[in-house]
């Protein structure tokens, strides 16, 4: 359903075609009534060149959020997969039947293996509909025990990286002075905001703290705010304040990375991104941020391993940002599996499943 499952996919459904197999792959478009708060992944794959079958055309209509288990079967009938891959849409609740688990479910029924990509921290909740996936492809071992006090059996636990990632094992930095020129930035700080939207159960205040950082810049610094695109809060004045430190920028945000100099946000998997890049990230957690998940396990991941700084307060944030800041994405690769290889380790996962 949504972009960041999607990016994790994409990878391994390349990775089966070229090996020669036929793979139907099912994106959600996000730019009608009832996609817009949702959906989102049909738009990366087609970014990507990723052939792919839109939800609403190929039979499924209405909510989807509410994926019914007869489109599931229909496309099952229609299709007659032999192996399911899908990746894992948050949804804390554990009410929503998304394109995801309407599959897993009509896969389950039908004995036919099945793969979920579990491609970060704090990603999967158990589902009331109750039906599991025959293995998980998870991220980490964080990843692996955070489902594990959630429920999932560990035997089916695969810790396989995230496909997404690959290309951060060894990336071409050489690419940030493109991003510089194309921004024209100089020898300015440039730093980054990456913003998130708001889901059940996670309501990242991102106009609160963008706030934080705008009163924290110096004269020679920039900064871009990458915004959601499921963000529909209003900013205000945030955005429409005539200072020429304030950028607006049509860059994707997997471009426009390589060149900042700090990334700051909630949680984001851009700020992952931008620490593998060893571009000083910053963590701004404060008491609301997935309070569940950092009671589990005595903090957020990525600070927790030092992949990232952490504040938790405005005057914590002021004072990181005046500092020298460095970048760790020596001690996060090691951590976090990110060699390059996921891909090939979830495509094996695929094609080697026996019987669900």
């Amino acid at each position: 359903m949504h972009p960041g499952p999607a990016e994790a996919i994409a990878p391994v459904v390349s990775n089966l075609r070229d090996a020669g197999h036929t793979v139907k792959l099912i994106g959600v478009r996000n730019d009608t009534p009832e996609t817009r708060n949702h959906g989102g992944s049909a738009l990366l794959f087609e970014q990507m060149g990723v052939e792919h079958n839109e939800l609403q055309t190929d039979g499924c209509h209405g909510d989807v959020t509410r994926v019914s288990l007869d489109y599931a079967s229909s496309l099952f009938e229609r299709f007659t997969p032999d192996r399911v891959l899908v990746g894992c849409s948050v949804d804390r609740s554990g009410e929503i039947m998304c394109i995801e688990d309407a599959v897993i479910l009509a896969a389950s029924r039908r004995q036919i293996p099945s793969v979920h990509v579990v491609g970060g921290w704090d990603v999967w909740y158990p589902r009331i509909a109750g039906a599991l996936a025959s293995r998980w492809a998870v991220f980490d071992e964080a990843v692996a025990e955070e489902m594990v006090q959630r429920g999932a059996p560990r035997s089916k636990i695969e810790i396989t990286g995230n496909p997404a990632l690959d290309a951060y094992s060894t990336p071409d930095l050489s690419r940030r002075q493109d991003v510089r020129d194309r921004l024209a930035i100089g020898d300015e700080r440039l730093i980054a905001y990456f913003g998130q939207a708001r889901t059940p159960g996670s309501i990242p205040d991102n106009p609160r703290t963008l706030r934080w950082v705008v009163d924290a810049l110096g004269p020679e610094d920039r900064l871009i705010f990458a915004r959601h695109p499921r963000d529909d809060r209003d900013y205000g004045d945030l955005l429409t304040h005539p200072d020429r430190r304030l950028l607006a920028v049509d860059l994707p945000t997997d471009q426009l990375v390589y060149g900042i100099d700090v990334a700051v946000s909630h949680f984001s998997t851009m700020s992952l991104k931008a620490a593998l890049l060893s571009i000083p990230t910053i963590l701004v957690l404060v008491d609301s941020d997935i309070p569940d998940r950092r009671k589990d396990c005595g903090g957020y991941p990525l600070s927790n391993i030092g992949g990232a700084y952490e504040v938790n307060a405005e005057p914590q944030l002021t004072d990181l940002l005046q500092q020298k800041l460095s970048g760790k994405a020596s001690t996060l690769r090691a951590a976090v599996n990110v060699d390059g290889r996921a891909t090939e380790r979830v495509a094996g996962l695929v094609l080697h499943q026996g019987a669900a």
